[in-house]
């Protein structure tokens, strides 16, 4: 099968948060599974050198280069400016197009030419649909332009949950016509020396302290001053053997953060190292006695089944639609976003080992059991092969 994806950010700009890497692993897994994949992306969150590099998956991705790094970088808004001839031809020969969130000056013009050359289309929102989160009045301009067309105008569609499903069908979307396929993981990415101890040291994160741990992009959505408030609740009130690392890129989002964090005046007990990747990243999650979400909205994860994966416990907000997941194994382990209750968890959790192994254990199995990329892969031929065959 020839498959093509479009897809805002590709391998190797994690930066730009988890549907680069959902898209880069879904097309990767496809092709060690025998299908002809392309991928066109942008050059954002990139350095200027990358077309010299090579891309280190099976994919033969095409990286345009885009007029603006703000509204890349600030807006997660890339607009590319040339290369759309070789894409018209890339997508004219291809049997599916899947697209990663749709609400992008290169999704609506890929939409535009798979419709026009007949090549039925795939979407995958990634959570970006609800207007309730996220920039609204960007959204809504967007859909009355071309959103609304490229919506209705897919074949088929990709939920990664229940809540997903819903969305999409107040969208006007038929249920029958979405297949719901959650995001994985590559447990072969997991080293097999991992060393939280050597993350603690590199960080001067204090070896005798309970960790807590957040990782990932740092942005209004991650909720977390909330984070940084219920760990200032914990210090009044218990004795200061806790530690946070916020991982993550440095910016404005980090700035603020940071002030945060002396205005409360528990710098000392903070610590943020800036974003990491590959097996320091693991050693991140390995350092970690709990790893939190805190988000006001996430859709489905990542970070989640990467601490679950290493045996890390998390604690993620009810927010997060991965959380009903969670409350299959145990309770406790989801929570409703006030400063009170976060802190709470937090504690109950760090000093109930028993609770905490019991719950790695089951949630790890799960994963090597259901979230896969390699299944997730599979699921999504099937997911085309319909709309093919149909």
């Amino acid at each position: 099968m020839d498959i093509h994806h479009i897809s805002n950010f590709f391998e190797p700009a994690w930066e730009a948060g988890g549907v680069a890497n959902a898209a880069s692993q879904i097309a990767k897994q496809q092709s060690y599974l025998g299908h002809y994949v392309k991928s066109t992306t942008t050059s954002g969150f990139l350095n200027e050198d990358f077309s010299k590099q090579d891309n280190q998956s099976q994919v033969n991705a095409q990286y345009l280069p885009t007029i603006s790094d703000r509204l890349t970088e600030e807006f997660l808004f890339p607009m590319p400016y040339k290369g759309f001839s070789k894409l018209r031809s890339d997508i004219s020969q291809a049997d599916i197009v899947h697209i990663h969130e749709h609400r992008s000056p290169l999704a609506a013009i890929s939409s535009i030419i798979a419709n026009r050359e007949d090549v039925p289309t795939i979407l995958q929102p990634h959570g970006s649909l609800g207007y309730d989160r996220g920039r609204r009045r960007a959204k809504v301009v967007f859909d009355h332009a071309i959103g609304n067309w490229i919506l209705q105008n897919s074949s088929r569609y990709i939920a990664t949950s229940e809540p997903e499903l819903r969305e999409l069908t107040g969208f006007g979307v038929r249920e029958q016509k979405v297949d719901i396929i959650p995001i994985g993981i590559n447990e072969d990415e997991v080293p097999t020396d991992l060393s939280g101890r050597n993350f603690k040291l590199k960080y001067q994160i204090p070896t005798n302290k309970k960790l807590i741990l957040f990782l990932g992009r740092l942005d209004g959505i991650k909720g977390l001053p909330l984070l940084l408030q219920a760990i200032s609740m914990i210090m009044e009130v218990e004795s200061s053997d806790c530690h946070l690392a916020i991982v993550g890129p440095e910016n404005d989002h980090q700035k603020k953060l940071k002030n945060m964090a002396e205005e409360l005046e528990i710098t000392k007990h903070v610590t943020f190292p800036g974003p990491v990747y590959g097996d320091e990243k693991y050693d991140a999650y390995d350092a970690a006695d709990l790893y939190v979400l805190p988000s006001h909205f996430e859709s489905f994860s990542t970070t989640v089944l990467e601490a679950g994966i290493v045996g890390t416990p998390v604690l993620v907000s009810e927010n997060c639609w991965i959380s009903s997941l969670l409350d299959e194994f145990d309770e406790g382990f989801t929570f409703k976003r006030t400063q009170r209750e976060l802190a709470s968890h937090i504690n109950e959790l760090l000093y109930n080992e028993n609770k905490r192994r019991s719950f790695s254990t089951n949630f790890k199995q799960r994963i090597k059991d259901v979230f896969t990329w390699e299944k997730i892969a599979i699921n999504t031929i099937e997911s085309y092969e319909e709309i093919i065959s149909g």
